[in-house]
């Protein structure tokens, strides 16, 4: 089986969500989910059939959620930490919440696989349509870097 790319996008930087992304989810985004909803605008208008598949490879995940989190643990406590950054904190929720924007209903995963990122989700796109679970496969693939992931 051969896996053909029909279209791509890249952001660099600090993202701005996109426009198609209701205002309340928009500010509870992530700076990583920022960023792939800013890579799904460039492909258009986001439409893709209910059963496309999703797969979002990151080395680091949502880091800054996570480290906000802990943060607000460390200082606060578990009865004075925010939540806002809980539900970020997640390593799947950039694909959760990019899925559910797009109400997408098809396979839905997050990979970690350091650098080789892009290959495992190529891969796993292969995969996904070889064994007929989705018609089309969106992958987005990507780190925010910061201070820590520079180490």
């Amino acid at each position: 089986m051969s896996l053909r790319i029909s279209v791509c996008s890249a952001v660099a930087g600090d993202a701005a969500a996109a426009a198609w992304v209701p205002a309340a989810q928009r500010r509870r985004l992530d700076p990583l989910a920022r960023a792939a909803t800013a890579a799904v605008e460039q492909l258009g208008v986001p439409r893709f059939a209910a059963d496309t598949a999703l797969v979002v490879s990151t080395s680091y995940g949502t880091i800054e959620s996570t480290h906000r989190f802990a943060l607000s643990m460390a200082t606060y406590g578990d009865r004075g930490s925010s939540p806002t950054p809980f539900t970020a904190s997640v390593h799947n929720s950039c694909a959760g919440s990019l899925g559910e924007m797009l109400g997408l209903h098809g396979p839905c995963t997050t990979l970690s696989q350091g650098g080789t990122g892009t290959l495992a989700a190529l891969r796993w796109a292969l995969l996904v349509l070889g064994a007929g679970r989705a018609p089309a496969v969106l992958a987005v693939i990507g780190d925010r870097h910061n201070a820590w992931s520079r180490r």
